[in-house]
Parts: C-alpha cells; sequence; structure tokens
C-alpha cells in the first residue's frame, strides 16, 4: 500500500508538469505567429501557426484567441473565409 501512494506521489506530480509544459508550447506558438503576424505580414504562415495552436486544443481561450487572428488574416486577405473563421469563434 504503501508503494502505491509513493508511486502516485511521483506519477501525478509529473503528469500536471506535462500538461503545463504542453500549455506553454502552444502558448509559445501562439506568441511566435503573433509576432510574425505583425513583423513580416506573411498571413498564410500565420494562419497555418495560428492553425496549429487551435489544433493543439491543449488551452480553450487560447484557441479562441488564436482562431480570432486566423479570421483577422482571411479578412487582411480579402477572402470570404474570414466570416467562417469568426463563426469558429462563437
Amino acid at each position: 500500500m504503501k508503494k502505491i501512494f509513493t508511486l502516485l506521489a511521483f506519477i501525478i506530480p509529473l503528469a500536471l508538469l506535462g500538461n503545463i509544459l504542453a500549455q506553454q508550447a502552444s502558448y509559445d506558438l501562439f506568441q511566435k505567429a503573433l509576432a510574425k503576424e505583425k513583423a513580416e505580414g506573411n498571413l498564410e504562415e500565420d494562419i497555418a501557426l495560428f492553425q496549429k495552436v487551435v489544433d493543439k486544443g491543449e488551452d480553450e481561450a487560447l484557441a479562441a484567441q488564436a482562431q480570432l487572428h486566423i479570421g483577422m488574416c482571411y479578412e487582411k486577405l480579402g477572402l470570404g473565409k474570414a466570416r467562417e473563421a469568426y463563426q469558429k469563434v462563437i
């Protein structure tokens, strides 16, 4: 019984750490896409980066922000996909 508690004492923090690191990776990817959007203006590439954040789905609020930026990029490109992207945020 003591072995089980000791094992759980190591497994649970590792699982939590893994989740935190995964969310951090999504946040870093989002920040990278945001910086590229403002600096370079390569909107197709930015859409792909934002889409990766959405697809990971590790942080719902971050995914919603990424989806919003996808819509904004489509709008800047003058594409009708912007409306569909905005609808996904809602």
